[in-house]
């Protein structure tokens, strides 16, 4: 998943959870966390080579990570949400399923997302570099 196109729904989908304003500013911390880790990312990968390979094993590993974390997000969850219109105020209600993700289970995918693509994304910038 592309972080660029996560933010709409990593800014709007917490308020359709009735999450606080101090969780939702959590869950954008968390979104930008590990861009500021990808000087470690390329530490380890240079002093712990995994099977012989300093970036291909790295990069795959962080590319598992984000699709294993959205698609636990997929499938673990309901993220559709129900709208009805009130008949008293003519106004449409926005509900969640009953097997919405709660706050700190978004946010986990998330974080792990944002860990795996940015962990990869280091490794190919790498990979461009050292060619």
């Amino acid at each position: 998943m592309n972080q660029g196109f996560s933010a709409p729904f990593i800014n709007v989908y917490p308020l359709d959870l009735n999450a606080t304003e101090a969780q939702q500013t959590t869950i954008s911390g968390l979104r930008g966390l590990p861009a500021s880790m990808k000087l470690a990312f390329g530490f380890i990968s240079d002093n712990f080579p995994l099977l012989g390979y300093r970036r291909k094993s790295y990069m795959l590993i962080g590319w598992a990570t984000a699709s294993i974390s959205m698609l636990a997000l997929l499938m673990l969850s309901d993220l559709r949400l129900t709208k009805q219109l009130d008949e008293e105020t003519g106004e449409t209600i926005t509900y969640t399923n009953d097997n919405a993700p709660t706050v700190p289970f978004l946010s986990c995918t998330i974080l792990m997302s944002g860990i795996g693509y940015w962990l990869a994304d280091v490794m190919a910038d790498t990979l461009v570099v050292s060619a």
